[in-house]
């Protein structure tokens, strides 16, 4: 026990001394007792357990970004240029020396400044959707692929142009407008690497990494696209197509179907293949209002339904639940998709078709983009159905 200091020691004498008792020793002081409140004002919050002052909150790795109108400018630029360079690469190469030739016998003779201007604005206007649209390298070359496939099969099989001088020319206008988005835009997360970051808290990311889903998808897209043009072989387009193309040098493709069928299909495959990489696995991976992430993982989606009170909701807002709120996330970007794919084959064959080769009149480009329009409505049709229960 510790002795108490001198001047405690003489105050108990001299009260000793008056009383004529010793007085109890004095208590040690008790801690003081914090209230209920005090305690909860002075816990520790986790940022001081964890040893910080304080955490920001977390930035989403899939958070849009507003494009650059420099990059866009840049993007359009290395486009016209890599295109340029490339179609006089591809006239010079050994395996297309005759290509200029074939093309030049079927192509419009001259070529006036105001169709130099509009076939600029085509481009112009191609790139300015597909960059604002946020679209990445993938789908800049998908949809290229989808939208000169009509004109491959049409140049092919029924101007017998030559697969090389084709292969070349296509090759060209697909990788062309692609190469500035893949230098200058990182891929989105579907078409990104199995084990990248991007990748990671990726919607149906199981459903788009399988190879057995995205090789059925993509031989289904490729049927959809040989049956739709068999179909059209067998009724109606030999008779549209000898009306509204004047110069077409063989119609044997359309009356034998059945032989040229595996040719066909071959020669789609491309087209299958784009169409998953642009229809199918963006809208698998889609993320909306209606997604959240569970508390189970980051991995996790949970789905819960779009909020919508009938009895409280304004008449636009019934006419936009109606028309458009009440899809899925996956629905909305497919459908949306869908759409620009339609648009620009349609334009696409109207711009090349009737705008480059001899003889055909704005009737016949519209209506054979028509055609592969339909089997892009169909196709869009067919996996909002067998997507239906990743939703």
């Amino acid at each position: 026990m510790a002795r108490p200091p001198k001047e405690i020691s003489s105050l108990i004498s001299a009260a000793t001394l008056v009383n004529g008792e010793m007085p109890a020793p004095p208590l040690p002081p008790s801690p003081a007792r914090s209230s209920p409140a005090a305690t909860r004002r002075k816990a520790p919050s986790v940022s001081q357990m964890a040893g910080t002052s304080s955490i920001p909150p977390a930035k989403s790795a899939h958070a849009p970004k507003k494009p650059s109108i420099a990059k866009y400018v840049l993007a359009v630029i290395i486009s016209f240029v890599a295109e340029a360079a490339g179609q006089t690469a591809g006239r010079l190469a050994p395996i297309n020396l005759g290509g200029s030739v074939e093309l030049a016998a079927v192509s419009r003779g001259v070529v006036t400044d105001l169709e130099t201007a509009g076939y600029v604005a085509w481009k112009i206007g191609f790139l300015t959707v597909c960059w604002f649209g946020g679209l990445d390298a993938v789908d800049v070359a998908s949809l290229n692929t989808l939208i000169q496939t009509p004109i491959f099969i049409l140049l092919h099989y029924f101007y017998l142009i030559s697969a090389p001088t084709l292969l070349t020319t296509c090759t060209v206008s697909i990788l062309a407008p692609a190469l500035p988005f893949y230098l200058l835009r990182p891929l989105s997360a579907p078409h990104a690497g199995k084990h990248t970051k991007a990748r990671a808290g990726l919607r149906n990311r199981i459903i788009i990494n399988d190879p057995v889903t995205t090789l059925a998808t993509s031989a289904t897209a490729t049927i959809v696209y040989a049956s739709t043009l068999q179909f059209a072989f067998s009724t109606f387009l030999p008779v549209f197509l000898v009306q509204h193309f004047d110069g077409l040098r063989d119609l044997t493709f359309a009356h034998d179907i059945a032989r040229t069928l595996p040719s066909l299909c071959m020669w789609l495959a491309p087209a299958g293949i784009a169409s998953t990489q642009f229809l199918f696995r963006p809208a698998e991976g889609a993320t909306g209002p209606e997604t959240s992430t569970s508390a189970t993982g980051p991995n996790s989606i949970a789905l819960t339904h779009n909020h919508f009170d009938p009895e409280s909701a304004t008449f636009a807002q019934h006419v936009y639940h109606n028309v458009w709120g009440w899809y899925t996330s996956r629905q909305k970007e497919l459908i949306g998709r869908t759409i620009v794919l339609g648009v620009f084959l349609l334009l696409e064959n109207v711009v090349h078709v009737w705008g480059t080769i001899q003889g055909v009149d704005a009737v016949g480009a519209a209506g054979y983009g028509g055609l592969w329009l339909m089997a892009t409505i169909v196709l869009g049709a067919w996996l909002d159905f067998v997507g239906g229960p990743s939703d």
